[in-house]
């Protein structure tokens, strides 16, 4: 029909009235994308880009060269080297290299270390072309040391400081004549921190020596060898982080749960624990809440909780007990601790267990004591239901901005020589329990929470120290620089520095901190938290290292990076929610509990929390992309008068 019965400008005024034409389709497609593609944007983690100052360099100190096994130094050489000697034999080799920090302060964007690798010996033979032949004694690696002024013979195998670079050179690699570099960023960042001198470092191979009595080396450029071949760091500082950040926040009402206050999302499943008898659980990805009514088997006021499959053990602050709640079976079993009206807060298992957890260590915040509750024995076989509940309840979603602030922290020098204050601590044993009594020698304090390591656990005191139990009869009493600080949570890192924060529930002038405990050398690092009067109350530290916490007054959820000196602080959408316990899932979301109205919330970094979008998504989508179709449709509607126009004309004609 097209162009054969109808005359050419009607059939393009009646063609165009059917379809649009291609500007129209393309700006109608436009829109939608444009549409979809914020709310994804809206879904999503969106901090700026910060901006950088140009990069700069470092030469190395001229201090530079090499340590032996048997106390021999050498210094002032064109080269340094790594490996193992013959003469004597089969002694080990490190280089030491160190760059000034004079003039540099502030964030660093990145920094890396340049070596000039020059040639290599294996079994005696050298070799200068590339590829070199590996020496053969495993990974070349970089370490952080301290500084270490000029080389002795004390300097070989100095211990590390922390941030190590790791790995420069493979122990299956065949590196080329020329530089090779690795990130050391967080070494010299952890240096400029702590207000040292110099960024240095030791070079060695991960194996000492073959025991060969043969020469296995690698040789590395020295100050000496000029611009050409020294080592030097390249570096970059941030001129400031960027304005803001966004992050998708969901938030669930509990079905009957009231003031919640323990979480645990580590083991991929969100539990919590309401203050009025119940312990529940969301799966996220349904919407869908169980609870169970833990108080119909004498749990009063659940506070904390462990998780261990199906079992959580859980804290019963105002009934004095310790309970369990087996939730495959629905059935709940409790325990009362010996001493009165003791008040059960934080409790954890042991730093490692077999199979299965063999005791629980828990504070006693009212009458300042440390309790541990065996397992197994007949304590919890008086088994009670816990009537189980299901429902489904539709989460809001908010974007969250950030507020962002750069806070210089206080670093207060620690003494590794001398230990810190020792106090007997006899434990008192009745059936399964035992208790340690902090009354004598930490007077006033409210152990709140407990956390264990390789060999001890380490408690909070709602004071400005923390304490450790060690060995089971004593306990090791570590100061804070901050006299008005009231420690409350605490966790250890990967490296073993304890973490804490400090804060006030009550009335008082306690600040607001988040410090870090070295336990080797009792140096304390200490920030103020931006939010005055936040109490940052429940932390914990993510793969990353990041440090997340809530803030009970503050209204908020805060993360420090460490290295950067900069606090994130994510506000709640609604007034008072008073966020308490924190906990972190495997996928690096951020779960909380909003005791003030009776919520549960989870934030994530990534943009990726679940549902990732508001449940309205699609209706936004499809009530979007009919408007605009309609919009088209209503210019179209006027183009088929024209059309009836000519029909008529024609019609006229014939």
């Amino acid at each position: 029909m097209q162009g054969k019965f109808l005359p050419r400008r009607l059939d393009r005024i009646l063609w165009s009235s059917v379809v649009p034409s291609g500007r129209q389709v393309v700006r109608a497609t436009a829109l939608v994308l444009l549409m979809v593609a914020s709310i994804f944007v809206a879904n999503s983690s969106l901090p700026l880009p910060e901006v950088n100052a140009s990069p700069d360099v470092r030469y190395s100190d001229p201090t530079d060269g090499v340590v032996t096994g048997s106390g021999g130094i050498n210094t002032g050489a064109s080269h340094f080297w790594v490996g193992d000697e013959q003469d004597p034999p089969n002694v080990p080799l490190q280089a030491f290299v160190k760059f000034s920090l004079s003039g540099i302060s502030g964030t660093l964007a990145s920094a890396r270390l340049y070596l000039y690798v020059a040639f290599s010996d294996h079994d005696a033979v050298s070799d200068s072309s590339s590829p070199l032949t590996n020496p053969g004694l495993g990974d070349c690696l970089v370490r952080h040391i301290g500084d270490y002024g000029t080389l002795g013979p004390s300097d070989f195998n100095a211990p590390s400081i922390g941030s190590d670079p790791g790995v420069l050179i493979a122990g299956t690699a065949t590196p080329n004549v020329g530089y090779t570099s690795i990130d050391t960023t967080a070494a010299m960042q952890d240096d400029i921190n702590h207000g040292r001198a110099f960024t240095t470092f030791l070079i060695k191979l991960s194996t000492d020596t073959d025991y060969d009595g043969k020469i296995d080396r690698l040789f590395f450029g020295a100050s000496e060898a000029g611009a050409t071949e020294a080592p030097y760091i390249d570096y970059r500082l941030s001129l400031g982080p960027p304005p803001s950040v966004l992050v998708g926040l969901t938030e669930w009402s509990l079905p009957t749960g009231r003031s919640p206050a323990g979480i645990s999302a580590e083991s991929g499943r969100i539990w919590y624990a309401s203050g009025n008898g119940v312990i529940g659980q969301i799966d996220p990805p349904t919407n869908t809440f169980t609870e169970w009514a833990v108080q119909a088997g004498g749990a009063q006021n659940p506070a904390c909780l462990r998780v261990f499959g199906d079992t959580i053990y859980f804290t019963d602050r105002a009934g004095n007990k310790i309970g369990k709640l087996t939730s495959n079976r629905d059935q709940v079993s409790t325990a009362t601790v010996p001493t009165s009206d003791s008040g059960p807060n934080g409790i954890t298992f042991s730093y490692i267990f077999i199979d299965s957890p063999t005791s629980l260590t828990f504070t006693e915040e009212w009458q300042r004591k440390i309790g541990r509750l065996q397992l197994g024995g007949m304590i919890f076989d008086l088994l009670l239901p816990a009537p189980r509940s299901s429902a489904t309840q539709t989460p809001t979603f908010n974007l969250v901005a950030s507020e962002i602030h750069v806070v210089t922290p206080t670093v207060t020098p620690g003494n590794p020589h001398l230990p810190p204050p020792i106090a007997s601590a006899t434990p008192v044993a009745s059936g399964p329990f035992t208790e340690w009594s902090l009354s004598p020698f930490m007077a006033d304090s409210r152990p709140m929470t407990v956390i264990p390591d390789e060999t001890s656990y380490w408690f909070s005191t709602y004071r400005n120290y923390l304490g450790r139990l060690v060995s089971g009869d004593r306990v090791y009493i570590f100061g804070l620089p901050t006299a008005s600080s009231s420690t409350i949570d605490l966790k250890v890192d990967t490296t073993g520095n304890i973490w804490y924060t400090a804060g006030n529930f009550f009335p008082g002038t306690s600040r607001d901190i988040i410090g870090k405990l070295e336990p080797g050398t009792g140096t304390v690092t200490e920030w103020i938290v931006p939010t005055t009067g936040g109490t940052p109350s429940s932390l914990a530290i993510d793969k990353s290292g990041m440090i997340w916490f809530t803030q009970y007054h503050g209204n908020k959820i805060g993360k420090l990076d460490p290295t950067t000196y900069t606090f994130y602080e994510f506000p709640m959408p609604i007034l008072n929610s008073r966020p308490l316990r924190l906990s972190i899932d495997p996928n690096g979301n951020i779960w909380f509990t909003e005791e003030g109205i009776n919520k549960v919330g989870g934030l994530s970094p990534a943009g990726q929390m679940i549902p990732e979008f508001p449940e309205n998504i699609f209706v936004i989508i499809i009530v979007a992309s009919a408007a605009i179709l309609v919009t088209l449709s209503n210019r179209l509607k006027k183009q088929p008068s024209a059309a009836r126009k000519i029909l008529h004309k024609e019609n006229i004609r014939r």
